[in-house]
């Protein structure tokens, strides 16, 4: 799971995260120490989750691991990502999970990547959403 150089998975889904949190608007009335304390709960709930999965992999990289203290890990990390998308408004969530159902349909030589025919056949807004994330993470 984790490489640990500057490409592996963790820093890719750490850096994601990142880019969520820099990119959400907040609106002109809201108050400053409300913005900081948000993106701080955001950062410390992302953070929790690398630490906990980072203690995952090293228990379970070692012989006669326990399994208590695996599970503890487990449990932590599931805990940890569940506060972190309970942060995120439920229609968001909601529309990547469709987009993404769209997308596995549309993807009909299952190369990962979409076609512009197939692109064709995701709605109008799915196809620029769709772009947006493609040119942002690949």
């Amino acid at each position: 799971f984790f490489k640990g150089s500057i490409l592996s998975e963790k820093n890719f889904y750490f850096g994601v995260g990142l880019q969520y949190m820099n990119d959400i608007k907040y609106t002109s009335g809201e108050l400053p120490n409300y913005v900081v304390m948000d993106k701080q709960a955001r950062y410390d709930a992302l953070e929790l989750t690398m630490q906990n999965l980072e203690g995952l992999k090293s228990v379970l990289g070692k012989d006669g691991a326990d399994a208590g203290i695996i599970e503890g890990y487990a449990k932590d990390s599931q805990a940890a990502l569940a506060s972190w998308f309970a942060m995120i408004p439920t229609n968001e969530l909601k529309a990547v999970e469709e987009l993404f159902v769209h997308v596995k349909k549309a993807d009909v030589n299952r190369d990962g990547r979409l076609s512009d025919d197939e692109l064709a056949s995701l709605s109008v807004e799915e196809q620029q959403v769709w772009k947006k994330r493609v040119d942002k993470f690949g």
